[in-house]
């Protein structure tokens, strides 16, 4: 009954791998070759590919047609008890069978694209007009070497005679310049300073403004002779009697018990209402259950049949259904019923400490009202005592801010001194800046004049150069004539096919299908490890495991001996749980479920998963 535990793949072959990427790399390096050989037709000529011999001719052999084989199963075809279908064995695919030989035919030969062993040479064809300029270039050609080989005689008369600057003007010179370098440098070396400009300004009256204003402020301020300020005395009697009275913890004794959910009374309600829902429904569903059967019977369909199976397991989930709805009414009664009077002994205490607390806040309120009549009158009281202060600050106001008249006048007349020595300042300054900028001027002018003499002299050098090399231009310009080129043809394509990596496909196949059976290993030891666990922690404890009260069922493993494995929860609630369905459990080991009075199945864990 036990499912087989995971196969290891076969390791691949090095040797037949290794040829099988042979003969691929040689088919791709035949497909490169032909997808690059191509002819190009150009208005100004062409470019053919030609093989230089034919190939000889083949002979092939002849099959008869293929014959299809079709898919077939292999078992003993007997129904099993529990099942109830034909036991079929393994099912086996159907196959293509290839032809045997019936005879033999001859291939004749010829040119083979594909036979890598015959050579293809490339042939370039130049249009007839443009053969006919190739050959009237090359005639050229001749002619201007010719020429060029008559102008030798001349290149070495002119090369004769050694090159001199013999009646070239002369350079510029360079004095004008350094004149007018030596006066800027002696001009802004010389001692500067600003004698004779009219004196600085005196700060003494500013400083005299601010001395007095400055012992007007060392005085020191106080309060002497001002009305008395309020003190705290009645706010600290207030507070201290609300001190004492909050000094004394608060006590709930003798308030009622604080409120408690009462599951007796719960459990009593909901047991009562069960009650009374199964017994107007066990009468119902006895006789409901008696009329199906006979029902069934009357109708030919036999006990133990698939449509009698069908028709009782609807029976039996509508009365799962019914009694489940029972126990939810049943639940939420009971649950409405405690929360009733939980509020009832809430609502009690949460009175009698409301009281308490009235009381308590009540000494507080009546003292905070007598705190603010005291914080009344100490501000009137401190109204009086800063009125006198803001007046003694405002004497001693007016006289800093005459001192800082004084010393606004004072600054004036220091402005206007200095501006008259920055004045005189910056004249001196303009005078020098513009003997400087003169001198600077001057300067370039020379520079200017250096630079076109300089000029004049290089120009008759160049005149020169150029009447002794002329014959030798002459000469080269002949013997450089154009020539026609060839034909230019788009660039070939160059196709690249990449080798298919065989030997690395087989080498990553074999290592997914590793891969694959150790994950698969793995996950049946875990599985057997996670179901092994829950046994040995339940032991011989029946669980709830009927379909019928689950649901978000999820299939998620199968054990070894073929039993699946899903997710779900209870369709009373509670997190999602692991495990087994006693419907699948009937059907490898029976021994292992069992039913309630209600006919809910649970399965034995411990036995189940042997």
């Amino acid at each position: 009954m036990g499912k087989k535990a995971p196969s290891a793949p076969t390791p691949p072959d090095p040797v037949k791998t290794a040829a099988a990427q042979g003969a691929i790399n040689k088919e791709t390096a035949i497909t490169q070759a032909n997808l690059n050989r191509i002819d190009e037709f150009t208005p100004y000529g062409s470019s053919t590919w030609s093989q230089q011999s034919p190939a000889k001719s083949t002979r092939e052999a002849i099959y008869a047609p293929d014959r299809k084989v079709a898919g077939y199963y292999t078992g003993d075809n007997n129904y099993d008890d529990e099942g109830g279908g034909g036991d079929q064995g393994e099912y086996i695919k159907g196959y293509t069978q290839k032809g045997e030989i019936t005879g033999y035919k001859d291939v004749p030969g010829g040119y083979d694209p594909n036979d890598p062993t015959q050579r293809w040479t490339r042939t370039t064809t130049l249009d007839p007009a443009q053969q006919k300029i190739f050959d009237l270039e090359n005639s050229t050609r001749g002619e201007f070497n010719q020429l060029a080989y008559d102008q030798v005689g001349r290149v070495a008369e002119s090369l004769k005679s050694p090159f001199n600057y013999d009646g070239i003007v002369g350079g510029g010179s360079t004095q004008g310049a350094e004149d007018a370098a030596r006066r800027f440098s002696d001009r802004a070396n010389s001692d500067y300073n600003y004698d004779g400009q009219p004196a600085g300004p005196n700060s003494g009256r500013i400083v005299e403004a601010a001395d007095a204003a400055r012992d007007i402020a060392s005085n020191r301020f106080n309060y002497d002779g001002l009305p008395e300020g309020s003190n705290t005395r009645g706010a600290e009697a207030a507070v201290g009697r609300v001190t004492d009275a909050y000094g004394t913890p608060l006590n709930y004794d003798s308030a009622p018990a604080a409120a408690r959910a009462d599951s007796a009374a719960r459990q009593q309600v909901i047991d009562s209402m069960y009650g009374q829902s199964t017994s107007r429904l066990d009468p119902r569903f006895a006789g409901e259950l008696k009329q199906k059967e006979t029902q069934l019977a009357n109708s030919g369909i036999a006990r133990g049949s698939e449509a009698f199976s069908a028709s009782m397991d609807d029976f039996y989930r509508g009365r799962n259904d019914a009694y489940q709805g029972a126990q939810n009414a049943a639940v939420q009664a009971g649950g409405a019923e405690q929360s009733r009077l939980f509020g009832l002994q809430s609502a009690a205490r949460n009175s009698a400490i409301n009281e308490q607390n009235y009381l308590r806040r009540n000494i507080g309120y009546e003292q905070g009202q007598l705190l603010n009549y005291e914080q009344q009158l100490g501000g009137m009281q401190d109204s009086v005592r800063q009125r006198g202060a803001r007046e003694r600050m405002n004497t001693r106001a007016v006289g800093m801010g005459e001192q800082q008249q004084l010393q606004n006048m004072y600054g004036t007349s220091y402005g206007f001194q200095a501006s008259d020595r920055d004045r005189g300042i910056a004249e001196q300054d303009s005078l020098r800046n513009r003997y400087l900028t003169e001198q600077n001027q001057n300067y370039n002018m020379q520079s200017g004049l250096f630079g076109l003499q300089q000029g004049a002299r290089q120009r008759q050098i160049e005149e020169r150069g150029f009447l002794r090399g002329r014959a030798l231009n002459e000469a080269s310009a002949l013997m450089s004539g154009n020539q026609i080129m060839n034909p230019s043809f788009g660039a070939a394509p160059n196709t690249a096919v990449a080798n298919t990596d065989y030997s690395g496909l087989v080498q990553n196949q074999y290592a997914g299908q590793q891969n694959q059976y150790n994950q698969q290993v793995a996950a049946n030891n875990s599985k057997r490890g996670a179901m092994a666990s829950m046994a040995g922690t339940l032991g011989k404890m029946a669980i709830t495991s009927d379909r019928r009260v689950k649901q978000n069922i999820t299939k998620v493993g199968t054990l070894d001996n073929g039993l699946p494995v899903y997710s779900f929860q209870y369709i009373w609630g509670g997190p999602q749980q692991i495990g087994l369905m006693a419907q699948d459990v009937e059907k490898i080991n029976p021994s292992a479920v069992s039913e309630d009075e209600n006919g809910i199945k649970a399965v034995n864990y411990s036995e189940a998963v042997k």
